[in-house]
């Protein structure tokens, strides 16, 4: 079935049926792609490719679905047609390392986006980003930086954790298996000697292994084990 399916896509989508063939196509056709960047949709994802060496784009980004990122804009059509001007508008776009774009964003051409960076769903995005923000809207604005996002997020964990638990709890009658808390195992967790496979595929995901090892290595969960966080989501009154 996954052969049938890799074909059915292959002739569908052609170099866009998954991640590793668009960026084969568009590094061939000239575009600068770095090592670990991966597409979710490829055939939902348009890159500029009529100019490619205009493009660049980083090292273990994350480009979701319906995003466009462009080189060009053809607006000066209507001036060529009312006044007779030629006046093309390229611009190089640049997406640093490690950044993350929102779902249905679009990256105007010019566009310069630093290291670090996460752009909010649906964002339209023109203009220069420094490093390790976060930004999000239309047009697209700094929201906070990168650590002020770490920091919300952090606060907001171990209790998104727990609802998320016991909401499949309350769905399925009973409890959570780990394979669906690869994002949440940092609450229950902290020995890597012992951890579950699902977990250490979790830990060597796309960023530098060595960072997220020692993160983890020095992690404080909130609960002492699995058992204990699942004791813990068993409580109906924490679903009220």
């Amino acid at each position: 079935m996954k052969l049938l399916k890799y074909i059915k896509n292959r002739v569908i989508y052609s170099f866009r049926a998954n991640s590793d063939s668009y960026i084969k196509y568009l590094k061939n056709k000239g575009m600068s792609i770095g090592i670990g960047t991966y597409f979710i949709s490829a055939k939902d994802t348009w890159i500029d490719d009529q100019k490619p060496w205009m493009i660049t784009i980083g090292d273990n980004c994350v480009i979701t679905s319906g995003v466009v990122v462009l080189s060009h804009d053809y607006s000066w059509i209507v001036l060529k047609n009312k006044y007779g001007d030629i006046l093309g508008n390229i611009k190089e776009t640049r997406i640093g390392n490690n950044c993350f774009v929102g779902m249905n964003s679009i990256i105007l051409c010019g566009t310069q986006i630093g290291n670090n960076v996460i752009i909010g769903a649906n964002s339209v995005v023109s203009g220069e980003y420094p490093d390790d923000c976060v930004i999000a809207g239309n047009p697209a604005k700094i929201i906070c930086t990168l650590d002020e996002f770490r920091k919300k997020r952090k606060e907001k964990f171990v209790n998104e954790s727990i609802k998320f638990a016991q909401l499949y709890y309350l769905n399925y009658k009973m409890d959570i298996p780990k394979r669906y808390l690869k994002e949440h195992f940092y609450v229950f967790e902290n020995r890597i000697d012992n951890l579950d496979n699902v977990f250490k595929n979790e830990l060597g995901d796309i960023c530098d292994n060595n960072i997220v090892i020692n993160n983890f290595k020095n992690n404080n969960p909130y609960f002492e084990n699995y058992e204990n966080f699942i004791e813990k989501c068993r409580i109906t009154d924490h679903t009220k």
